[in-house]
């Protein structure tokens, strides 16, 4: 397989297999504590399919039928979060398939889809300890939030995105 079978499916149209198969590789990688706050090391298809099921948009990245990436645009996860603003969660890619610009091209997939709803502003919450994260959103032009805002975790590292 190769990028060029790269394909992005919105979470509407995708199988539970699809769920199952990141949630394995989320738990093998030992990265659920990167993308979340849930305090088991166990991604459950459960909680997996919680985070597209309360999502704007919720995408899944595939090389032909093998999800390689996920990531959701959300306004539930934060309280008291701006009417302007939306936030773009759980991004994981495949540790195999890490830097080669599939977190990119979800993350710009995701700002076009808040672009074309109206939103101003996205935000995105990083652990940190997540520095690959922080170097994907640096790269996207994303700024760290200086001034504390009222519905931020302090423990966490924010970064926004404005749209002109």
């Amino acid at each position: 397989m190769n990028l060029s079978d790269n394909k992005i499916i919105l979470v509407n149209n995708i199988d539970s297999h699809f769920f199952l198969n990141v949630a394995q590789w989320v738990t093998q990688t030992g990265e659920l504590n990167l993308i979340s706050s849930e305090k088991s090391s166990v991604l459950s298809v459960d909680v997996l399919h919680g985070w597209f099921t309360n999502s704007i948009a919720g995408v899944v990245l595939c090389i032909g039928d093998i999800p390689i990436g996920v990531a959701t645009l959300c306004k539930s996860e934060i309280n008291l979060l701006p009417p302007d603003t939306v936030e773009c969660c759980h991004l994981v890619v495949h540790p195999k398939w890490r830097k080669l610009y599939n977190g990119t091209l979800i993350i710009n997939f995701l700002l076009s889809i808040a672009k074309k709803l109206g939103y101003k502003r996205v935000v995105g919450r990083v652990v940190p300890t997540n520095v690959i994260a922080k170097l994907l959103l640096n790269s996207l032009n994303f700024e760290p939030i200086v001034t504390f805002e009222d519905w931020m975790n302090p423990d966490l590292n924010w970064y926004q995105k404005r749209f002109k």
